[in-house]
């Protein structure tokens, strides 16, 4: 996982798609949560909680 994209995610709090290696997709803000976890709060007003390592990549929606 190429953990520039996810830091930048955190940081703009822009809309992002998240891969993770299990093959699952999330989209939504990216928030940080503690030093090994992050959020995602997605359009259907869910918030996920997600390990870093389990971010294959990330896609910013522009």
């Amino acid at each position: 996982m190429e953990n520039h994209h996810i830091q930048q995610a955190l940081e703009s709090q822009s809309d992002t798609i998240v891969h993770l290696v299990s093959g699952e997709f999330y989209r939504g803000i990216c928030q940080k949560n503690d030093s090994s976890t992050f959020k995602i709060l997605t359009d259907a007003n869910e918030t996920i909680t997600i390990p870093y390592w389990t971010v294959k990549r990330t896609v910013s929606q522009k």
